[in-house]
């Protein structure tokens, strides 16, 4: 047999010891680092969070966002474009409203039906 790996070694009446060999590989390899995370641009969620309450803010911030994001090259791009799409349904949304809004008062202010007690014109 062999003697095992990392134990003495007897050469001409001299002991020899030898630091014991690591399998695992993971261990001795230098130390590594993590690297930097990539930087995003942060109007990108910040311009989707906005989309869904002040829908005008949000389209114009994510179209800034997907602008600095192609020309940096960054991450995000995804993010810029799900605010503009949100913030052009919420927009048009709300543009349907304020005309219904607007069509229901015209048609109610000059039917000429007359109104329930209580409601009077003046």
């Amino acid at each position: 047999m062999g003697r095992p790996v990392g134990g003495p070694a007897v050469r001409a009446g001299r002991v020899e010891t030898r630091r014991p060999e690591c399998q695992d590989r993971e261990v001795t390899d230098a130390q590594r680092y993590a690297t930097e995370p990539r930087r995003s641009v942060p109007l990108a969620p910040l311009a989707l969070a906005l989309s869904l309450l002040v829908a005008p803010v949000g389209i114009v911030l994510g179209i800034v966002a997907l602008r600095r994001i192609r020309r940096g090259n960054e991450p995000g791009a995804g993010t810029a474009v799900a605010a503009i799409a949100v913030g052009t349904v919420v927009t048009l949304a709300y543009v349907v409203l304020i005309v219904l809004l607007v069509v229901l008062f015209v048609q109610l202010n000059h039917s000429s039906q007359p109104l329930p007690p209580g409601l009077d014109r003046s």
